[in-house]
């Protein structure tokens, strides 16, 4: 939550997955708050940018409850999410995976996915190293939920990339 919008109790929200918004609407979602989280019933969204909106909580009348909220996390429950279509998947499902190389085997696991402009990219680290992985279908293949495994084919020199300059540093 970045601020407050307006005096009716709005609050302006910078979103990580705009596109899990559409599943909030009339639902039930959650605002955590240094470690506190507490349930709001999201009633109305107008969006303001493509990943930024103004939201209206039922619970939310003015503007001094909307400014308590600045600072909290949104967070929707899993079962608000639909599933993605077949071969696609959500960003934050991720993290915390394994990744198996079909050519190179294991590679740990993903720390973390950067949401870029022309790609999103997979951050894992390999022999201490942090390596980079765009997430085109030509990279990665296939990820399978029930063992955590998200395999990836990727081009030869890649990894070596990350490691060849390492001496100069």
């Amino acid at each position: 939550i970045s601020r407050s919008q307006g005096i009716q109790g709005e609050i302006r929200v910078v979103l990580d997955y705009p596109e899990l918004l559409s599943f909030g609407k009339g639902k039930t979602v959650y605002l955590e708050k240094e470690g506190t989280r507490f349930s709001y019933d999201l009633i109305g969204i107008r969006w303001i940018t493509p990943s930024e909106a103004s939201l209206k909580f039922k619970q939310i009348k003015d503007r001094d409850q909307a400014d308590s909220l600045i600072g909290s996390t949104l967070l929707f429950p899993l079962t608000l999410i639909p599933n993605p279509p077949k071969g696609e998947w959500y960003p934050f499902e991720l993290p915390g995976m394994a990744v198996l190389d079909e050519r190179l085997g294991d590679l740990g696991l993903v720390e973390e996915v950067y949401r870029m402009p022309a790609q999103d990219l997979l951050a894992l680290k390999y022999q201490g190293q942090e390596v980079l992985v765009p997430i085109t279908p030509e990279f990665v293949k296939q990820l399978d939920r029930e063992k955590s495994i998200l395999t990836t084919c990727l081009p030869e020199g890649l990894l070596e990339v990350y490691f060849r300059f390492q001496k100069y540093l």
